[in-house]
């Protein structure tokens, strides 16, 4: 069994899972969808913001005011803490941390950058240091006392889902014993403006499922829940029995009209746990209030139950849309539906959308949950499902698989290659950076001849030259003249979702973003992927060096030598089975040392 121990939870709700729960029950009258307090932008949207101000978060958890710490770190902090004596964990050692971010450190990079632009020799340092998603991971992790494996999931919108669902199947492969999953991420202007250039944020509060739905909210938040093997004698809230991920392989930014990707996550997720359609009670549906997502997903949800839908909702009513952190701290809500036996309200919902027609829970009801499905979808077509369910008695674990892959194929990336013959697709082409053409010719190229069941990538800071030109357009312009391009390619999945796209590989989708651990932290997802019945999986390590990059690193000087140098991209094909031109083996039996090359 998966089993949930603890949980732990902050975002525009409350602080902690009591004052959460209290807000969700309407027993707290608050304004939780609002103007921004504790940052600035241009924009003016509602935001689901925490109301505690970093100096707040920073006594609530006897931090020095004067350190510097990214709001994402501090929310998450907070929030994992709280997770941890949920469960009563005695034994942090050997304790596993999955983390996930989008935002990362980004609520402070705009004030190094600001300074940069004018003279690269001036910005604080301590303002970038913490760019990176590994950075909050690790602050977290070390503030928590967790010395176990410790990874970080970007998989945009559906990142927490799948940092659940990695360490579900950590446990249920004999890798882990204990882990403690979620994801956190902080409100900033960066990801206001990148919203802003889609023209999908509502200048009003959002109305999800609602016909008159106009756009997205969004929010910011962490959550955490503990995974574990055993019980023992702790309390267990459920457990996890059902997840899965797929790809919509369609659009970078927007869902298939039927939603295939959706569709083929809650099958799959449903086949795991070993349930039908009609056994779920509850869904709580990703929801975000933009045209494209809520009818996808309203289709969907229709594909599969047909006229017999049981309760849904979207609590991003409540929450706005906290992006990375969305899929955690609807684990919690989820949990707690089965704990309270309660299914929570559809705010601001009046007219059913008229193509499909649905209705969701319109207020917070007491009813009985068995089970819950938890719904993530994010850019780059990733798609992902989550079922918990109470007092399951279906044995779920597999502890004695032999993990061992076959390198059946790679490829390095080339300068001297034609891109044109390898990128067909000329329009996609034009719109691509440098780096997302590297990464996805030397993807294509390893993939060349063979059939891929799944797509893993890994990179330290993503498509760091793209960040950077949205970055400097919105200080340039005022928050103005903001095209979505960039922002998109900034998103640390878009090699991944984009090689789906092209190769058309509606199947496992997953990005790590662990600085120079991210290889190692791949391979053991990888060896998960091949352990689960998947015959190649194509994994890839991208990363590029801007101007900024290297200015930074010279200025940190021995500090800068622990960042990730390297500049290209390298792929490679792993497999089940032993193929004619196969280059070697890697064995994963322990995630202390991970893998050995052969």
């Amino acid at each position: 069994m998966v089993n949930v121990t603890g949980i732990g939870i902050i975002s525009s709700l409350g602080v902690g899972v009591n004052e959460t729960l209290n807000t969700l029950k309407g027993n707290n009258v608050k304004e939780t969808l609002r103007k921004p307090l504790n940052f600035s932008t241009k924009i003016d949207v509602p935001v689901g913001e925490v109301e505690m101000t970093n100096d707040e978060l920073k006594s609530l958890l006897g931090i020095d005011k004067k350190k510097t710490i990214s709001r994402t770190a501090l929310l998450g902090i907070v929030a994992a803490k709280e997770a941890i004596r949920d469960a009563g964990i005695e034994d942090l050692d050997n304790t596993c941390f999955i983390s996930s971010t989008t935002v990362g450190g980004m609520d402070m990079t705009p004030t190094f950058y600001k300074e940069y632009m004018g003279d690269n020799n001036k910005g604080r340092l301590r303002y970038v240091a913490q760019h990176d998603c590994a950075s909050s991971t690790r602050m977290i992790a070390e503030a928590c006392g967790i010395g176990g494996m410790t990874t970080a999931i970007s998989t945009a919108c559906s990142s927490a889902a799948n940092a659940i669902m990695m360490g579900a199947r950590m446990i249920e492969q004999g890798l882990a014993e204990r882990v403690v999953v979620g994801g956190t991420d902080a409100l900033c202007a960066y990801t206001i403006d990148g919203f802003k250039s889609l023209m999908i944020l509502d200048s009003e509060k959002c109305r999800p499922f609602d016909e008159t739905r106009a756009g997205l909210n969004l929010g910011e938040a962490a959550a955490y829940i503990v995974l574990e093997a055993d019980k023992g004698k702790k309390q267990t809230y459920c457990q996890v029995t059902g997840y899965a991920n797929a790809n919509d392989a369609y659009h970078q930014t927007a869902v298939s009209a039927e939603g295939r990707g959706p569709q083929k996550a809650m099958r799959e997720a449903l086949k795991k746990a070993g349930i039908e359609p009609e056994d779920i009670s509850y869904i709580n549906a990703h929801g975000t209030g933009t045209p494209n997502n809520d009818a996808s997903e309203s289709a969907a949800i229709k594909a599969i139950w047909g006229e017999n839908i049981p309760a849904f909702s979207s609590t991003k009513a409540m929450t706005g849309h906290t992006l990375a952190a969305a899929g955690a701290i609807e684990a919690v809500f989820s949990v707690l539906a089965i704990k309270e036996q309660m299914v929570w309200g559809n705010k601001n919902f009046s007219t059913p959308i008229a193509m499909t027609g649905l209705t969701p829970t319109r207020e917070t009801t007491n009813c009985e949950v068995n089970a819950v499905m938890s719904n993530s979808f994010g850019f780059g077509g990733n798609c992902s499902a989550v079922i918990f369910e109470k007092n399951s008695s279906r044995a779920s674990l597999n502890r004695n698989i032999k993990h061992t892959l076959y390198i059946n194929a790679t490829a390095t990336y080339n300068a001297e290659w034609d891109l044109k013959s390898i990128i067909t697709d000329a329009n996609m082409r034009r719109r691509m950076s440098r780096l997302v053409k590297m990464g996805v010719a030397t993807g294509l190229k390893a993939a060349e001849g063979q059939k891929i069941d799944s797509i893993i990538t890994a990179t330290s800071y993503g498509c760091l030259s793209d960040s950077e030109k949205f970055l400097k357009t919105a200080i340039e312009t005022d928050e103005q003249m903001l095209t979505p391009t960039p922002f998109i390619q900034s998103t640390f999945n878009t090699i991944g979702g984009t090689l789906a796209l092209l190769m058309g590989c509606e199947e496992y989708n997953m990005t790590f973003v662990n600085r120079e651990k991210s290889m190692s932290d791949m391979i053991i997802d990888a060896a998960i992927e091949i352990a689960s019945g998947k015959k190649n999986v194509l994994i890839g390590l991208i990363d590029e060096m801007t101007p900024t990059l290297e200015t930074i690193i010279r200025r940190m000087g021995k500090k800068g030598s622990a960042l990730p140098h390297d500049d290209g991209a390298w792929f490679y094909v792993v497999s089940a089975t032993k193929g004619e031109n196969c280059i070697g083996t890697i064995e994963v039996d322990d995630i202390k040392k991970t893998y050995s090359l052969r």
